[in-house]
Order: structure tokens, then sequence, then C-alpha cells
């Protein structure tokens, strides 16, 4: 079921407002400055609400999207990597206190804050992860947010976690947008902000929760206006700006929000427990190869009772939209994901994808005009590997680039 944030009041009993398609970017001081509260109940919108919701607050509450079973199959597949790559045996990670790519290829002294590529052919439980990124029922809701029938014209773009730093410090990142610079102008933010979030979304951008998560602090409607003087002169790491909320997921809880809302990130230190051993070789039953190292270190156990449910382990993706190359080419291949897409063996025929119709899509509105989601999830993989080839190819020089520094 979806959460309809479209309804969500105001604490002073006002209803927030969105621009229509004929208005412009707003300045900071037409908008109101009242903190907005999270919705406590569920509700279930039809698709064009769904995507109301997401271009008024920025952001769009799905709760129960895995099931309790898939929620325990990719939880175990998170710790595994997890552990692999704060081992140094997983090069693609993000590394604490880093916020923006590129990151070296190693845990630092700090550790790590999330792992890198969760489709790359060499990854362990590639196929699980990949099985997740490729379901209908999550297809089905960004076909809805993108308005489009069916995912012909989706883009494969990036499959990551996000976990508790795994140096046992706690970490934050500072307020931003994901693909507009803080020094802009107002009226250079105005523009870009009307051109890299419309209010017809080019992407869908998302984070699925494993465990409880409460990382994500959002400005809601922030993504359709320029800063505010406070926002502008606040430090980076202020704790609180005004009208910020935390987003709180339980497990299988999904949010997606644009990418260009103002927010940060909050992670909590990681809690000590016992490490399992890690096996590189376990790829679904096929040997390990060349792109994992192994060399025998793990997390310091503890004297607790090594339940780390407490942990962060979020799933991060994003989709495209086939025809905006160029720009959306640099913000994904900023990440690395050209240099293993083409490999012989990153293909997903093969791989054991199916596509559950008992438990893909569920029996509200969308399905109906999702009809065409039924087809083999395999192809619908390896059509939108092809178009993220394609939108690399197309990007050419203006592919390269970071978006922020830091």
């Amino acid at each position: 079921m979806y959460v309809n944030n479209r309804d969500r009041k105001l604490q002073d009993g006002q209803t927030s407002s969105h621009p229509t398609k004929n208005q412009s970017i707003p300045s900071a001081s037409t908008l109101p400055s009242t903190p907005l509260t999270q919705p406590q109940s569920p509700q279930t919108p039809t698709p064009s609400s769904l995507l109301a919701s997401l271009r008024q607050d920025g952001f769009v509450l799905i709760p129960s999207l895995l099931n309790p079973t898939e929620i325990s199959t990719l939880l175990s597949a998170a710790r595994s990597v997890t552990d692999l790559a704060s081992s140094g045996s997983w090069p693609h990670i993000r590394t604490v206190p880093k916020q923006f790519p590129p990151w070296p290829p190693s845990p630092t002294p700090a550790g790590i804050w999330g792992v890198q590529h969760l489709l790359h052919p060499s990854i362990p439980h590639r196929r699980a992860f990949a099985s997740t990124y490729f379901h209908s029922k999550l297809l089905s809701r960004i076909c809805a947010l993108l308005s489009i029938p069916n995912p012909d014209s989706l883009v494969m773009e990036l499959f990551n976690l996000l976990v508790s730093p795994t140096g046992f410090d706690s970490f934050s990142l500072t307020w931003h947008r994901d693909d507009i610079r803080p020094d802009l102008s107002p009226e250079a933010e105005a523009a870009e902000l009307a051109a890299k979030s419309p209010l017809q979304p080019l992407h869908a951008q998302y984070n699925i929760a494993l465990t409880p998560d409460d990382s994500l602090v959002v400005i809601p409607g922030s993504h359709r206006r320029v800063r505010t003087d406070e926002e502008r002169s606040a430090d980076p790491y202020a704790e609180h700006l005004t009208g910020q909320i935390t987003v709180k997921l339980n497990p299988g809880d999904a949010v997606f929000y644009d990418s260009n809302i103002l927010h940060r990130g909050v992670y909590k230190a990681k809690k000590r427990r016992p490490s399992p051993s890690v096996d590189p070789s376990d790829r679904n039953g096929e040997a390990a190869n060349s792109d994992i190292k192994t060399n025998g270190n793990h997390l310091t156990p503890d004297d607790g009772d090594g339940d780390d449910t407490a942990d962060r382990y979020t799933l991060h993706g994003s989709v495209g939209l086939v025809g905006h190359g160029a720009e959306r080419a640099r913000q994904v291949l900023q990440h690395a994901v050209g240099e293993w897409i083409e490999r012989e063996d990153a293909g997903f025929k093969g791989l054991g994808l199916r596509l559950d119709s008992d438990s893909a899509a569920d029996s509200d509105s969308d399905s109906d005009e999702n009809a065409d989601l039924t087809n083999d999830v395999e192809e619908v993989a390896e059509g939108m590997r092809a178009r993220l080839i394609a939108m690399g190819r197309s990007g050419g020089e203006n592919g390269a680039g970071y978006s922020l520094e830091g």
C-alpha cells in the first residue's frame, strides 16, 4: 500500500501546495516555513496521486514493499557483502568520511558507509539483489512515477547498499541536493531546479530498508524552491533546519524521493558483533573471480549478544528513463558503473531471475496500468541494461565528471 503525502498537514493546520506546470520555481520567501509532520496512517492513492505526492513533498513512502521472506534473504546477503567490503575484499565501497564519489578502493580506518554495485557480475548474492532491483512490484511503482505504461523505456542505473559506519563511529552527511552545487546564486539555483527536478520526473530514486532506518532527513517541498536565507547560511552539518523531518522506515518499507530535495544523512555507529565467516566464492554457487580479494580480516567481536538488527542495512537505487543521455549519463557514470556493465558476464540471462506473479504486483489500482510488467523478468533486465550501455555511449565526454565534491 502507498502512503500519500499529499494530504499531510502542516503543524499549524495549513495544507501545502506545489507548482502547476505553468509556474516557475518560487523564491524561498514565498513558501511556508512551518515544518511538516510525517504521515501516521497509510492510504492507498492512485498512481496519479502517488506522483502528486512526489511532486508536492519531494518524497513518498510505500510501507511493506518487501515481504518478510524477501527481507530475510536480502538482509543475509547485505550482511555478507558488508563484511566482505569492510574486510577490504570488495573494492566498490563508500568510505568514511568521504561523502561523494570517487571513493578509494580500500576501507579507511573509519570504515565504510556503503557497498557499491550490487548488480556487478562478481558480487556474491547477485541473484538476490537483481531479483529485487528488477522485481515488478518495484518497477510498477517506478512506471507510475515516470508516467509510463511498461518498463520498455526504463534504464538500469544504480543499486547500492547503505550501512552503519563499520568503524564504529557515527557519521553524517552535509545538507545537499544530489546534483546542484551549494555555491550557486538563487537565480542559478532556480534554473538548475527547473531543469533537473521537473514536475514530470526523468528518473526514480529510492531507499528500501532491511532494518529500521531513520537516517534520511529531508525538508519537504525544498525541491520546488531555492534555499531560504536560513538554509544558505546554516552550518552544512546543522542538526536542525526549519521544516525538516526524519523519514522513518520499518524493514521492508520504501521511500522514493526527488534527488534534489534538500536532505542529509545521519548514520549511527555500527554495533559491534561477531563477524561470520565470509566466503567470497559464494556467488550463487559459482566460483569467485579476480574482482574479489581475501585477506582474512573481519569485524571486531564484542561482548554483546551479536544482534545487529539495530545496524543500518538499506538498499539505495535509481532507475532512469530513456532519452536523457548526456546529463543523466554523467550523474550515473560518476559511480563507475560503466567500468563493468559491458562485460560479457554482466548480462542477466540465465541468472535465475523470475517474476513471482503472486507477489510481484499488489492488487491495487496501479496493477492494471502496468500489466505489461508480466514480461519475463530477465528480458526486462536485459533491456534496461542495454539502454544503460546506449546511454553511456551517447554521453561521450559529457558523461565525465562529478556532480558534487567532498
